[in-house]
């Protein structure tokens, strides 16, 4: 009785010990970076004063760089 009962849980136990399936890891895909345009800075025209006048050219000069 006695050694029925071992062989009996050793083929229980050799029926545990089976080899796991590892599971395959999947491999995550790599998301692509967008690259970023840059916007091109628009130059702006300088105001052209007209050279008739000297006082009206004085002022049309500190206006445009006060406004700059």
């Amino acid at each position: 009785m006695f050694a029925e009962w071992l062989i009996e849980d050793n083929n229980n136990e050799t029926k545990k010990k089976k080899k796991k399936k590892k599971k395959k890891k999947k491999k995550k895909k790599k998301k692509k970076k967008k690259k970023k345009k840059k916007k091109k800075k628009k130059k702006k025209k300088k105001k052209r004063c007209s050279t008739e006048n000297t006082t009206h050219n004085a002022l049309c000069l500190m206006t445009a760089t006060i406004n700059n």
